[in-house]
């Protein structure tokens, strides 16, 4: 839970505390204000609980997509019912998806600007912590490219994941 709230920024270096005596000993944490530029312990944090940051990726991945389903199903409802097809790949690790499924993904993810943005975007966050033989300032470049072209995608889901 604290790796948690010091990745999200709640506090750089969140930590629990106790409450004073005589109180019930409850831990708390500190809420600052996020960090504004990605620097070493930030990337150090997101390779870190690399899982986590996945995971909720991928919970703001699968709501955008039933908001872009419901979108899609007034405009082009067809389409709208070849993308319910997509959705148990959609936060998966590419590497485990099946040939024919990641051609399934390539014919329809298309259909939805968004969709496929952060689709896309989904893969190359993962890339970051995947590149084993790169430094440290070449990896923080990396991420603050990332978090740059997130911010400004006009996508808002994945620009309030990228803050």
């Amino acid at each position: 839970m604290v790796r948690i709230r010091h990745w999200v920024g709640l506090h750089p270096a969140a930590r629990a505390r106790r409450v004073g005596e005589g109180q019930a000993h409850r831990p708390y944490y500190s809420i600052r204000r996020p960090k504004q530029a990605v620097d070493q312990q930030t990337l150090q944090a997101i390779v870190r609980c690399r899982y986590d940051v996945l995971a909720r990726y991928g919970r703001s991945l699968l709501r955008t997509y039933r908001e872009e389903l419901g979108k899609l199903s007034r405009v082009a409802p067809q389409d709208a019912m070849e993308l319910q097809t997509v959705k148990p790949w959609l936060d998966r690790d590419e590497r485990l998806l099946r040939e024919h499924q990641r051609a399934r993904l390539a014919e329809l993810l298309p259909k939805s600007h968004v969709l496929q943005t952060m689709f896309e975007m989904r893969h190359e966050l993962a890339a970051v912590w995947g590149r084993s033989m790169a430094t440290r300032e070449q990896l923080v470049a990396q991420l603050r490219d990332w978090c740059r072209r997130a911010e400004t995608s006009e996508i808002t889901p994945l620009a309030e994941f990228a803050r």
